[in-house]
């Protein structure tokens, strides 16, 4: 664990040095990965441990963005993210009601159609709200702001996958089980 820690800290050292001495391309691609790290994390933090194929990821991330987009004129923008981040969570405890008794492709086949009704939900919602499909922000955080937001985002992301994969718990949930095809053929 101390090893993860310490490859942690230090990519985000790193990280944290980019904005300031790295171009704006530098900037925004390390934006993008850490955004990916972020995601792939969450992703993983469920999937790995329950050997469930989510593919309901992105919209949990797309409702968090688009309800931040929709309040970051009205709020700070510490209320912004936390709105953005309870809206993804609320959505993500009534679909994983809604789909969670199910096994196998079932699971990932609904979860990639509750993830593409959102999708159609929200467009059909600003089509007839605004008459175009997307947003426009007329009040843009600046980018140091952000930057450190997804920054702070994956580092989280990424402790509690250390926390959870070192936890005397997960030793016993289903996915560390040994299978099947882990057991010693017999002599």
């Amino acid at each position: 664990m101390r090893r993860d820690l310490l490859i942690l800290f230090g990519l985000t050292g790193w990280a944290l040095a980019v904005p300031h001495y790295g171009s704006e391309f530098a900037v925004s691609m390390t934006l993008a990965c850490l955004m990916y790290v972020a995601l792939a994390s969450s992703w993983g933090l469920f999937c790995g441990s329950t050997r469930y194929l989510s593919l309901a990821t992105s919209a949990f991330f797309g409702i968090g963005a688009y309800a931040s987009a929709l309040t970051l004129e009205q709020l700070p923008w510490p209320a912004v993210i936390a709105l953005g981040a309870g809206i993804a969570a609320a959505v993500a405890v009534v679909m994983g009601a809604a789909v969670l008794h199910l096994r196998g492709t079932y699971f990932a086949v609904l979860t990639f159609g509750m993830t593409e009704l959102i999708m159609h939900a929200v467009t059909t919602w600003e089509k007839q709200v605004t008459g175009t499909v997307g947003r426009v922000l007329a009040v843009v955080p600046e980018r140091d702001t952000v930057y450190l937001t997804v920054l702070g985002l994956a580092v989280a992301a990424v402790l509690v996958s250390i926390a959870v994969r070192r936890s005397r718990s997960a030793s016993r949930w289903p996915a560390s089980a040994p299978t099947s095809s882990a057991r010693r053929p017999s002599a």
